[in-house]
């Protein structure tokens, strides 16, 4: 006679199995979309680097973080809890009412970028004309528009759709900038437009989506919504301005402290990283919204978190083995002295792995303050740092600033996920 038990427990195997199944599949999808953005986007730093040359690759990649830093302050935390909102509730209206706020939230972005960016590449000796000004300002807003627009997209749940729009932006930017490198045009302006152009293909892209999606709707004002917005995106700024602080702030501190031509060899070997927290990121988006739903299944999205990390490890283990080939043969000797900062780098992104998963749950469960303390104790920690070795170091010291940032950061929230999810346990046996 069979046991009861026994088969009760095989079941509930069988279903964990099943169900991490589905959520390493649904990962997939999102990690094969946004890994192709990646490799086409690094294909562009490549074309961008040979033509530029370290100068030129700099100021591209100080105009691109400058204006992410004022969009994520500019955005007010809007997107990450307009995803949390769109999770639940009648999306068709919260989506116009999210919307209505977004178009107020871009306009200031476009006019703080213009005004921010210019003194900054001034500072590091770029003139900057009026009509260049003018460019950099409608790129900022564009990155405005598709960050709010993209999170939309995750909100309602349609991971595939959100990634598919990466991919989307990455070939309008490959393509002209192919046609620019081969006609030998050597101004950095000419791409920042391109790169306007990728995020306006993307903007478009994303309301085609919601539009096939029955999704769209006309931007709306509702103070109610609007305040709600607000006051749930506010503790997001931290997160999301402590991830970007401590993933970019080294940048404008290199091009501060040294030159737009170091920034240009770090921002290479910084690149080169990014793949490596490809899959966890995917795995985070998807599970994003099963947490703020609440329809997670805990054992699954524990095996998928070790299978994605397994991912990365071996990931950045190849690429420590080939990075001096590779960054010679992609970019040139040019280049060279990217290579010890990327094999420091490598070891910082599994760190930055396992935090982007973490910290992503715990803003997805509500606890956007303790993702976002943890972040901005990271970014302090690595903004030390930098002041500390970048003077005497260069570039290899901020790659070592961002590994005690990242690890820090990677230990902080385990052990905030630990305690949440202990109280929860305990909080579930109390009412039963």
């Amino acid at each position: 006679m069979a046991d009861p038990e026994a088969s009760g427990l095989r079941k509930s195997t069988g279903h964990s199995a099943r169900a991490t199944t589905r959520l390493m599949l649904r990962t997939a999808h999102v990690a094969g979309a946004t890994g192709s953005a990646t490799l086409l986007l690094a294909v562009v730093a490549i074309i961008t680097a040979r033509i530029l040359g370290p100068t030129g690759r700099g100021v591209l990649v100080l105009i691109a973080t400058a204006a992410t830093y004022l969009m994520l302050v500019s955005s007010l935390g809007v997107p990450i809890s307009g995803r949390v909102l769109l999770g639940r509730g009648d999306r068709k209206t919260t989506i116009g009412q999210y919307l209505g706020l977004g178009v107020l939230l871009l306009i200031v972005q476009i006019v703080v970028t213009m005004a921010v960016v210019r003194l900054l590449l001034i500072r590091v000796g770029i003139p900057v004309t009026i009509g260049e000004d003018v460019l950099v300002g409608l790129y900022g807003g564009g990155l405005m528009a598709n960050y709010l627009l993209v999170n939309g997209l995750y909100g309602l749940d349609l991971n595939e759709h959100a990634a598919s729009v990466q991919v989307g932006g990455a070939i309008l930017q490959l393509v002209p900038v192919v046609v620019l490198g081969l006609v030998g045009i050597a101004s950095p302006w000419p791409y920042v437009g391109v790169m306007l152009g990728g995020m306006l293909g993307q903007v478009g892209i994303s309301l085609f989506i919601l539009g096939w999606r029955k999704s769209l709707a006309w931007p709306s004002f509702s103070a109610v919504t609007w305040l709600a917005l607000v006051a749930k995106g506010v503790p997001a700024i931290g997160l999301n301005l402590g991830q970007a602080g401590v993933l970019r702030i080294d940048r404008i501190l290199i091009g501060l402290f040294l030159s737009a031509s170091a920034v240009g060899i770090y921002s290479i070997a910084a690149t080169a990283t990014e793949i490596v927290w490809l899959v966890p990121t995917a795995l985070s988006q998807v599970l994003f919204h099963q947490f703020a739903s609440r329809s997670v299944h805990l054992p699954s999205a524990s095996r998928a978190r070790f299978i994605s990390l397994g991912f990365s490890f071996a990931t950045a283990l190849a690429i420590f083995a080939i990075a001096p080939f590779a960054i010679d043969r992609l970019v040139g000797a040019e280049f060279a002295s990217a290579v010890l900062p990327l094999r420091i780098l490598l070891v910082a992104a599994l760190f930055l792995s396992s935090y982007q998963l973490d910290a992503y749950a715990l803003a997805a469960r509500g606890r956007i303050g303790l993702a976002g303390g943890a972040t901005v104790i990271g970014f302090i920690v690595v903004l030390a740092a930098d002041l500390l070795l970048i003077p005497t170091h260069g570039i290899v010291g901020a790659a070592w600033a961002s590994l005690v940032a990242y690890g820090m950061m990677a230990i902080l929230v385990r052990l905030m996920v630990r305690r949440v999810s202990q109280v929860t346990s305990n909080s579930e046996v109390a009412t039963t």
